[in-house]
C-alpha cells in the first residue's frame, strides 16, 4: 500500500466531497412540515407531550417483547402510555381550537414549503453551475491537449527539417569537396 501523508489524504477526501456535493444536493432529505409537525412547532407543550407519548410507547413495546403482556411492569407501562396519549390528544385539540396557534401552525407549514422550494431551486442552480464548470474544464483540457499535440507535432516537424537541413549541408559539403577534388589543378589555383 502506498504511504500517503495526512495532508494528501485530507485533500483527496475534500476533492471527493466537492465532486459529489452537486449530486447529493439534488436529493434533499428535507420535506415540508406536516400539519402535525407544524402544530408541535407552534406549541412547545404539544411537542413535549408528543415526545413523552413516543417514549412511553417505546418503553411499552420493549417491555412487551421482554416480559410479555401479562407482566405487572408491562401493565403499568401500558397505563403510562395511555395517559401520555390522552394528554397529547387533549393538548392537540386545545391547540386546534386556539385560532392563534392554528394560524401560526399554518404559517409555519407554508413557510416550510416555500423554504423547500427555495432549497430545491438553489440545489438545481448549484447543479447547473457544477455541470457548466465540469463542461468548461473538459473543454479546456481538450484544448490544452490539442495545443500540446500541435506543439509536439510542430517540434517533430522542426526536428525533421533540422535533420534534413543537416543532411543537405553535409551532402552539399561533400559535393563541394568532390567538385574541388575533381577540378583540374589550374582551375583550383585560379579559384583559390
Amino acid at each position: 500500500m502506498k504511504n500517503k501523508s495526512l495532508q494528501e489524504v485530507m485533500n483527496h477526501v475534500a476533492r471527493r466531497l466537492e465532486a459529489e456535493a452537486p449530486a447529493r444536493a439534488l436529493f434533499l432529505p428535507l420535506a415540508p412540515l406536516s400539519a402535525e409537525e407544524a402544530l408541535q412547532t407552534a406549541d412547545p407543550l404539544l411537542a413535549d407531550l408528543a415526545k413523552q407519548y413516543q417514549d412511553s410507547r417505546a418503553r411499552l413495546e420493549t417491555l412487551i417483547r421482554k416480559n410479555g403482556r401479562a407482566d405487572p411492569m408491562t401493565e403499568v407501562a401500558a397505563d403510562v402510555a395511555d395517559s401520555a396519549r390522552s394528554a397529547f390528544e387533549t393538548r392537540r385539540l386545545e391547540v386546534l381550537a386556539d385560532q392563534t396557534l392554528a394560524a401560526i401552525a399554518d404559517r409555519l407549514q407554508e413557510d416550510s414549503e416555500r423554504e423547500l422550494d427555495r432549497r430545491r431551486a438553489s440545489a438545481l442552480q448549484r447543479a447547473r453551475e457544477y455541470m457548466f464548470q465540469s463542461w468548461q474544464e473538459q473543454v479546456l483540457r481538450q484544448v490544452k491537449k490539442k495545443h500540446e499535440d500541435d506543439t509536439a507535432f510542430m517540434l517533430f516537424l522542426m526536428w525533421m527539417l533540422q535533420a534534413t537541413l543537416h543532411r543537405a549541408r553535409y551532402a552539399v559539403s561533400l559535393a563541394h569537396i568532390f567538385v574541388e577534388a575533381t577540378r583540374p589543378a589550374p582551375l583550383r589555383e585560379a579559384a583559390g
